[in-house]
């Protein structure tokens, strides 16, 4: 199952000699040789993280529902910069039509398959899709308009914050950090009127 999945995704045991993958009956797990410290690293919506807050979900104000506007009314939002999905799985929770885009193709694959499962498990009227490629790409393809276009661009931690939680760590050693540059912004204001940008918190 796994080999056709990665396949897929036009990975294989010498696409990225740095990454070790391990193939488990339900989920991956994977790692960096150069970042040994790390650990192996495996994310499923039905870790005890993604649970809780789907349990708080509706508890109080929501900082990502409140960016992306329109609490009563459900939206079509792109998550132009997915990662591990986790503000998606929020979005995709409100009620929101939601699209991810991840562009590396494992963290891609990992994605898909874990949204096919946890639609399977939490089907809600609205839908949830992905697919691997760069947030530019994707935008130059024009599946526009969007009601909200989100950018999680990757930032490094500052040197006096508490050392990243595992899972970001992980995408800081795997991904190249990138700005937002100005062709994606701009074919992002074509396509939406409303575009959400994350920065880190000022500390």
């Amino acid at each position: 199952m796994w080999q056709h999945k990665l396949s897929t995704y036009q990975l294989n045991h010498q696409s990225d000699a740095n990454l070790i993958v391990m193939c488990h009956a339900d989920h991956l797990t994977i790692g960096l040789r150069d970042r040994p410290e790390l650990g192996m690293v495996h994310t499923t919506f039905d870790d005890p993280s993604h649970q809780h807050r789907l349990r708080t979900l509706h508890l109080g104000p929501n900082p990502l529902a409140k960016a992306c506007g329109s609490p009563t009314k459900y939206l079509t939002i792109l998550d132009a910069t997915a990662g591990w999905g986790e503000d998606s799985f929020v979005l995709y929770h409100l009620g929101h039509q939601v699209f991810s885009v991840e562009q590396h193709p494992l963290l891609a694959c990992i994605l898909a398959d874990n949204i096919d499962k946890h639609c399977l498990q939490y089907p809600r009227k609205n839908t949830w899709q992905s697919q691997w490629g760069h947030h530019l790409d994707f935008l130059k393809g024009q599946r526009g308009p969007w009601d909200v276009i989100y950018f999680d661009m990757m930032f490094p931690p500052k040197a006096y914050q508490a050392k990243s939680q595992k899972k970001m760590a992980f995408l800081q050693a795997l991904m190249p950090i990138e700005a937002l540059e100005l062709p994606s912004w701009q074919l992002a204001k074509q396509q939406s009127q409303r575009i959400v940008i994350k920065h880190a918190a000022n500390r």
